[in-house]
């Protein structure tokens, strides 16, 4: 027995020195309540709902960040984080994912950051300069989330700023045998943080198993103009961006803009309200416009709760969800409000 704990500690050895460096847990939880009107039920009406959900701002998460200082400026990092629904408990992407968020390890530098792994697409770096940060009721609602997606096998590249300027760069890796087209995902970005002005470029495509660009929310090329001034306690947003799928099937969309304006105030410390207008026109997807508003109570630096409300208008063969997730019947305008808490730790 005594053979046993001795090598056991011998192995734990490596592990014990590691943990001597910076291990961070992290994480968020976020849900709400829900009514949403115009919402199509199981037999194609047009019907109203009231629920809970998840992700009412950010998604719920849970999460281990560690970093080793190498010496001169150097070290060595890592990020761990999975998703939750606090609905049910189940874990959004299915059986099979650990941390189906991010999963990556590299260095960081005076030059920058390098990881590896499964991470953000370059595209969630814009959400801040949408003046409901990317949440439910937002730009990614008539997006259908294309703005908000994650990259596998991913090589990511975020420079350190030089006087506001970051340049950010991702290849995500499709790892198939003679097609290096399959699956590939490829992202370029530049951004500018002032004390007034934030503003970003930015670029990315993600192509489908056979390398093409033939889903214009899935598969497809993505451009992206952002930015906010900022006067006081007020933020002004004004963003636009473009999708193209040249490969898309017959009779599905190729392109579509999405292009808006918002407000943002800062009324106490603790009070925070936003606003935006949301307009797309999406070819034989049709158009809509959006208009959301948000705000935002922090009970303390962890605890903030929230009020928020949508409502989409779309044009006669047009199907944009207020959310992003309940596509109505053609058509037809829906509204949407929740209240949620969200809790940081």
């Amino acid at each position: 027995m005594k053979k046993v704990c001795f090598a056991a500690a011998i192995a734990l050895t490596p592990l014990l020195a590691h943990a001597q460096g910076s291990v961070t847990m992290y994480g968020i939880i976020d849900t709400y309540v829900e009514y949403a009107h115009g919402v199509t039920d199981s037999a194609g009406n047009s019907t109203n709902v009231f629920r809970t959900g998840n992700a009412g701002t950010y998604g719920s998460r849970w999460g281990l960040k560690g970093t080793e200082d190498l010496g001169g400026g150097y070290a060595a990092v890592f990020d761990l984080q999975q998703g939750f629904r606090l609905t049910n408990g189940t874990i959004p992407g299915g059986a099979g994912y650990a941390f189906a968020r991010i999963s990556t390890v590299g260095f960081s530098s005076p030059f920058g950051k390098l990881t590896f792994g499964r991470n953000y697409n370059l595209n969630a770096c814009t959400a801040d300069l949408d003046p409901l940060y990317q949440a439910q009721y937002s730009s990614s609602s008539l997006l259908f989330y294309r703005n908000q997606t994650f990259t596998d096998n991913a090589v990511t590249f975020a420079s350190a700023p030089f006087h506001g300027v970051t340049a950010n760069f991702q290849y995500g890796f499709g790892n198939v045998a003679g097609n290096f087209q399959a699956g590939k995902t490829f992202g370029a970005q530049l951004r500018y943080d002032g004390s007034w002005l934030s503003a970003v470029a930015h670029y990315d495509e993600i192509r489908d198993p056979n390398g093409a660009l033939s889903n214009l929310w899935a598969y497809s090329r993505e451009y992206i103009v952002q930015a906010r001034v900022n006067y006081q306690s007020a933020g002004f947003y004004v963003g636009y961006t473009g999708l193209s799928a040249p490969d898309a099937s017959a009779g599905s969309p190729t392109h579509a803009d999405e292009g808006w304006v918002g407000v943002g105030y800062q009324f106490t410390p603790a009070l925070y309200a936003s606003t935006g207008v949301y307009h797309i026109v999406a070819g034989d997807a049709g158009r809509a416009t959006l208009v959301a508003a948000r705000a935002e109570y922090s009970l303390s630096k962890r605890t903030t709760l929230y009020l928020a409300g949508s409502y989409v208008m779309n044009s006669t063969h047009a199907e944009f969800a207020f959310n992003g997730i309940d596509t109505p019947t053609a058509g037809t305008n829906q509204f949407g409000t929740m209240a949620g808490i969200r809790v940081s730790f």
